[in-house]
């Protein structure tokens, strides 16, 4: 009588078993890692927008459309909103924040959430130093066109 080996039995199909279940384990923890840390850089982003809307200085009507002309210049705008400006005044609060990154004193950021769009924009050097997506949670339709 000759007995059946199975491929348990000879320890290969475990060890392949086993394998396969680390490079599982293995992927599945780095994606939610991946995904952790980009949830987390996009929240402290968008907290750091929300904070400069906030503290943003009055800007005058005559400088905003001066602003947006120059803007419009160099990179096409969202049409039919009106952004949120915001003047760059420190760094250190901007520090780790991929989006200030290159950003100087002095530079404006435009801010339209209805567009889900960031750009910021150096006057001095009269060039978009960086555009990015926000997520700033659920936009009124009205709210972006009376805050400066």
């Amino acid at each position: 009588m000759k007995e059946k080996k199975s491929i348990r039995d000879n320890g290969e199909g475990g060890k392949l078993g086993i394998i396969i279940l680390v490079i599982v384990l293995v992927v599945f923890v780095l994606s939610i890692g991946i995904t952790f840390k980009l949830y987390t850089e996009n929240k402290s982003l968008s907290e750091q927008l929300v904070a400069l809307e906030e503290t943003s200085a009055d800007v005058g009507d005559e400088e905003i459309e001066d602003l947006l002309a120059r803007v419009g210049d160099i990179i096409i705008l969202p049409p039919d909103e009106k952004p949120t400006i915001a003047t760059v005044t420190t760094l250190d609060d901007l520090a780790g924040q991929p989006f200030f990154e290159k950003a100087s004193i002095g530079d404006r950021v435009l801010i339209y959430p209805r567009a889900r769009k960031a750009i910021l924009y150096n006057p001095e050097q009269h060039r978009i130093i960086e555009v990015a997506p926000i997520n700033i949670g659920p936009v009124d339709s009205d709210a972006s066109t009376d805050e400066e």
